[in-house]
Formats: structure tokens, sequence, C-alpha cells
């Protein structure tokens, strides 16, 4: 029991018992109309994401599947402020390292029955800072930018770091760059 109570069951997720050891449902959002926006970690090619109402009596099934490059895990969603999703990618391998992905998608994606198709933010690579980044948030600030923040967990890692970076989106390149 929390500050609001007791926890309530939330919908059930058609098909999660298919997915593939150690994958689970990494990343979540709402949508503007309040149903859940679920996505499955994968690993690598197409993952399935659920757009799921909370008072859902009936088990909900897929609705589309979110393409991943090989090795690439989906590790959280969020709502952009002005519409569709924000999502943050993590990869790892002991001999190249960590890298991540930023993609967006429209809200109409996560509900159109086929695979969505991602535009890609930004990567984040060595020189950059780079670690287990496994959390992001768009926010609208005061002045009108897009303020994208990705969070990486240490998970208790003497190898691993928590990192909380910020990056703001141009919408339209300035002339000259």
């Amino acid at each position: 029991d929390g500050p609001f109570g007791a926890a309530q069951a939330g919908p059930v997720l058609a098909d999660v018992a298919r997915l593939p050891g150690n994958v689970g449902l990494e990343a979540i959002a709402s949508a503007a109309s309040g149903d859940l926006v679920i996505g499955a970690e994968g690993n690598g090619g197409a993952t399935p994401i659920w757009r799921a109402r909370l008072e859902a009596q009936a088990p909900t099934p897929v609705s589309a599947h979110y393409p991943l490059p090989h090795g690439y895990s989906l590790t959280s969603l969020d709502r952009l402020p002005d519409g569709g999703f924000v999502a943050l990618e993590r990869f790892y391998a002991p001999v190249i390292g960590a890298r991540a992905r930023i993609t967006r998608f429209p809200e109409a994606a996560a509900a159109g029955q086929a695979e969505i198709e991602p535009e890609e933010l930004g990567q984040l690579t060595p020189p950059m800072p780079v670690d287990n980044f496994e959390g992001i948030s768009a926010v609208r600030m005061a002045d009108g930018v897009m303020r994208i923040y990705v969070v990486s967990d240490d998970n208790f890692s003497d190898r691993q770091r928590t990192l909380l970076l910020a990056f703001d989106l141009s919408e339209a390149p300035e002339e000259g760059h």
C-alpha cells in the first residue's frame, strides 16, 4: 500500500508467455487517451508493442512491432509533449561496450497492426558518456525547446555508473549547420 492505496492489477497482455527468456516488459508510457503503450525489451529484430486500456477485461493482443537493430533492446518509452513517443534502445557487448539510440514515432503507429518505422534522433556512442541507459523522458521547456533526458542504472556494480544526460531537440537545422 502506498499513498494512493493498494496496487491494482493492470491489463493482461496476450502472448507475453511467448517472449524469449530474459526478455521482459521494459518500456511503458501512457498515450494521450490514457491507454498504456507497453514494449517488450527484445534483442534485435522486431519486438512486440501492446496498446492496452487500463480497464481491459480480455487479454490485449499485440498492436504493433518495434524494429530493433541487431543487439539492441527497447528499454524505455515516453509520450512526447506534442504527441507521439520517444524511445530509448540499449546495446551492450563485452568487446564493443555500451551504446544507445534515441528514436521517435507517431502515436498512431503504436496501434497500427504493423511494424513501427521510428525516426532516429541520435546515437550515444564513445567518446560520449555511455552506460546502461534504461530511462527516457521528454519535456517542453518554458522557451519552447523539447528536452530529452536519458538515465542509466549502475545496478550496484563498480563497472557501471548512474548518469543523467539532457539533450535539446532542434526541430529544424539552423542555417549553416
